[in-house]
């Protein structure tokens, strides 16, 4: 992985960090309570922590050798699904307190 794909990488695992927290506070609590969502929140922000770890470094070190550089790919793989499964999830809910309201 070379240094320009390692900056993108480091722009894109912040986004997804904000993103997921700011989203999960539109969620009902009832849903936040679940084992599972929590453990995709944790899961996806964790993942996408140490993503940004990993492609700093890649940043300062112009590139990444192989090992490192698909690590980077599987965290942005898991921390953008968390992330889809957390909009997903506000989705629902807007819809539910929707139907519930009116």
């Amino acid at each position: 992985m070379n240094a320009a794909t390692c900056q993108v990488l480091a722009t894109v695992f912040p986004i997804v960090m904000l993103t997921v927290v700011l989203e999960r506070r539109m969620i009902s609590i009832k849903l936040r309570r679940l084992p599972w969502f929590r453990n995709v929140m944790l899961w996806s922000f964790g993942s996408a922590l140490l993503g940004v770890g990993i492609t700093l470094v890649g940043v300062q070190t112009n590139g990444l050798p192989l090992i490192a550089g698909v690590t980077a790919w599987m965290l942005a793989a898991l921390s953008i699904g968390g992330l889809g499964a957390v909009l997903m999830a506000s989705m629902a809910t807007t819809e539910v307190e929707e139907d519930t309201e009116g």
